[in-house]
């Protein structure tokens, strides 16, 4: 219900694995020409080899101490089953997102790497939550409207 090309940037952090094509379209048409949309997202489907064994690690942690209370994440059953029934409850790669954005008009998708990101998490976080930033591929892309 925007008007059309009313924004410079949008932000988009874990969301996009939900959506569909129609949304990248949608996000175009608000952009202004030179906007820019800013995607941090991940794979959430598949964990990485590193990641099974953080996984396991969390699970044995939540055996002796107990559970994380202040976490309900993707590690959870219920979590699974949710996401049977999202677009890309099989995973989302960059690989599969390069080619929508084009569809949707973007064009000179650069993209930023994640890793520094994790590493500031890491540098606070408690042990499992530490962990929890080696379990999925994450990805940062941003996409620019053409002028």
């Amino acid at each position: 219900m925007e008007p059309d090309e009313s924004y410079d940037a949008i932000v988009c952090r874990h969301l996009v694995w939900t959506l569909t094509q129609a949304t990248l379209e949608e996000w175009f048409r608000l952009l202004k020409p030179g906007g820019k949309l800013l995607v941090f997202d991940g794979d959430w489907a598949r964990p990485t080899t590193l990641g099974r064994l953080a996984t396991w690690t969390i699970r044995q942690i939540d055996r002796v101490i107990g559970p994380d209370n202040h976490y309900d994440g993707a590690l959870s059953d219920r979590d699974a089953t949710i996401m049977q029934n999202l677009p890309f409850g099989d995973g989302l790669t960059m690989k599969a997102l390069l080619p929508m954005l084009k569809a949707a008009g973007f064009e000179t998708i650069e993209q930023t790497p994640h890793q520094p990101i994790a590493a500031a998490q890491r540098k606070t976080a408690n042990l499992r939550n530490c962990l929890r930033t080696f379990v999925y591929r994450r990805f940062i892309l941003c996409a620019h409207k053409p002028v």
